[in-house]
């Protein structure tokens, strides 16, 4: 799972993501599952079972008669300006967008404990708790944000 750090004026490279974003072919979705449909497995499913399954197409869901529910997968665009590679933290005003200032930006990987399921890392997870804190700090006290996963 990932959390997404973004800070100072992130409205500034925003038209350079529309202009591309603007010229990339329409995404490809994949073939669409009904999960009214008897053995129905979503793509999107968690491999587990009972009350551990939480993602994919759940049998008994409360007003299930009253709608059908589809599942798939859809091909996002890949933004060339965002490719990833590792970088050593600190992390501190490391994208520029042509003339624009540079921001303070950075995705990093938290590893779930076994205590959820990787989602809302920014709050379950003590570690990315600890790292929005400081890079927060450093955006009040610094020039530029530093983060420091």
């Amino acid at each position: 799972m990932a959390a997404v750090f973004t800070t100072e004026a992130v409205e500034q490279p925003l038209a350079a993501i529309l202009a591309a974003i603007t010229a990339a072919p329409a995404p490809a979705l994949s073939p669409l599952v009904h999960c009214g449909d008897p053995g129905a497995v979503s793509p999107c499913d968690d491999g587990l079972t009972g009350a551990n399954h939480v993602r994919g197409c759940l049998p008994g869901q409360p007003g299930a008669a009253n709608f059908d529910e589809y599942q798939g997968t859809v091909s996002l665009l890949t933004l060339p300006e965002y490719s990833m590679v590792t970088i050593t933290p600190p992390i501190s005003a490391n994208q520029s967008f042509g003339s624009l200032a540079p921001i303070t930006a950075a995705q990093a990987q938290y590893q779930p404990d076994g205590t959820y399921d990787g989602h809302f890392v920014s709050t379950n997870n003590p570690s990315a708790r600890q790292d929005i804190q400081t890079m927060l700090v450093t955006f009040v006290r610094e020039p530029n944000p530093i983060i420091e996963p």
